[in-house]
């Protein structure tokens, strides 16, 4: 349980990471990770919304890293289970996907993204939701 807790932890700061270099203008990595239509971003995030998305990130590994006990507050502590479970929630279903763009249910494997979408991103994302269960 240690060793499943400690790596969704880090993999959920490691995509907080991603998301706040791209707040910053850094670019790598960002092309295959949004979906795009045509050459064009799907989504049209902002600095301050990667900066949300980074937080949020932040928040799910304090939330799961202190399910597996490893840091608590102690006002908190009751809300920990909950969390997780909502953390493996919302992580399960950005695997699941839109049935069109992204997730392993997706119709359109063109984009450029498509591709890491179905090999890396929607796995990792079943990884984090299978870790967030097994931990409670």
């Amino acid at each position: 349980m240690l060793v499943v807790g400690t790596t969704v932890t880090l993999l959920l700061l490691t995509i907080a990471c991603f998301h706040a270099f791209w707040a910053v203008g850094g670019t790598f990595g960002y092309r295959i990770a949004y979906p795009r239509v045509k050459g064009r971003s799907m989504f049209k995030l902002g600095p301050l919304e990667l900066a949300l998305i980074a937080l949020g990130h932040f928040v799910a590994a304090l939330i799961v890293v202190g399910n597996i006990g490893h840091f608590t507050f102690s006002l908190l502590t009751p809300y920990y289970h909950t969390g997780t479970i909502l953390v493996g929630v919302v992580v399960g279903l950005r695997a699941i996907g839109d049935f069109r763009h992204f997730g392993f249910f997706k119709s359109d494997h063109r984009p450029i993204g498509a591709k890491y979408d179905t090999f890396l991103i929607s796995p990792l994302c079943a990884f984090i939701c299978w870790g967030c269960f097994y931990i409670l």
